[in-house]
């Protein structure tokens, strides 16, 4: 059975949601605090049409400013994980690897890191180092109650380097999608970055060839996260407790007509 907790930070989120999200989250506390763990056999019951388009609709970036410095559960992180690798994944390779940094050192390390290689890339560019970039990328880490490296393995120990590599990418940013989801549910914030990710003085466009995909990619990076040879970096995901003084952002699309065309 679910927890309590895990209840009442729902209900703690619903007040921080309001409107239709809070409805969801809602409904979804009074699920989950009789459902049984583990899906549920009947596939109506599990969440209703409506109560999945509300949750995508309101899911945000939150970044890392909007932040209380206080502690998110690691339950919570925990059910992002889980819902990360229910992602889709090409011939079942679950390309997605996560690094979870959570105590002081590791987020203080993370935060000198990313502040260092924000110096190194503009220097290596010609262009100025702004101080006060620099001291927010160490503000960042600190605010994060957990960052996670998000990592794609194109063919690592036990898995067949069978797909594409940009397929894999693919599968990957479809886990984190899966966490931003629960997170929205939960009224926690989080965002990803892609700090470091980069090649210093690299053209991110190079990455549309295939030949210099893998060579845009920070080799520095490689050695702080710790990753092995098929493993490639693609951000960090910053995790943080919402200020539910403020209401939870409103978000913006354009028209659908304008991006689809039915034939």
């Amino acid at each position: 059975m679910r927890t309590s907790a895990s209840t009442g930070t729902l209900l703690a989120a619903a007040s921080a949601l309001g409107g239709v999200a809070a409805l969801f989250v809602l409904r979804r506390a009074r699920r989950r605090a009789d459902a049984p763990d583990g899906p549920d056999p009947d596939h109506a019951a599990v969440v209703s049409p409506e109560d999945t388009l509300c949750l995508i609709r309101h899911r945000r970036s939150i970044f890392p400013k909007q932040y209380t410095g206080g502690a998110v559960p690691d339950e919570v992180v925990s059910d992002m994980l889980e819902a990360a690798r229910w992602a889709p994944t090409h011939k079942l390779t679950e390309p997605w690897r996560f690094v979870v940094l959570k105590t002081d050192q590791a987020r203080e390390g993370l935060g000198s890191f990313l502040a260092e290689q924000y110096r190194e890339s503009q220097l290596a560019t010609g262009k100025e180092v702004v101080p006060a970039k620099f001291e927010k990328k160490k503000k960042n880490a600190a605010l994060a109650s957990h960052v996670i490296a998000i990592v794609v393995d194109s063919g690592g120990k036990g898995q067949k380097a069978s797909n594409p590599f940009i397929e894999e990418v693919a599968s990957v940013s479809m886990a984190v999608q899966n966490m931003y989801l629960v997170a929205a549910a939960h009224g926690v914030g989080v965002y990803w970055s892609s700090g470091a990710v980069h090649a210093k003085g690299g053209s991110v466009s190079k990455y549309s060839r295939g030949d210099t995909f893998l060579s845009q990619f920070n080799a520095e990076m490689r050695t702080f996260v710790g990753l092995e040879e098929s493993q490639q970096c693609l951000g960090w995901l910053f995790v943080g407790e919402f200020d539910t003084s403020k209401k939870w952002p409103k978000g913006s699309r354009k028209p659908l007509d304008s991006r689809v065309h039915w034939r």
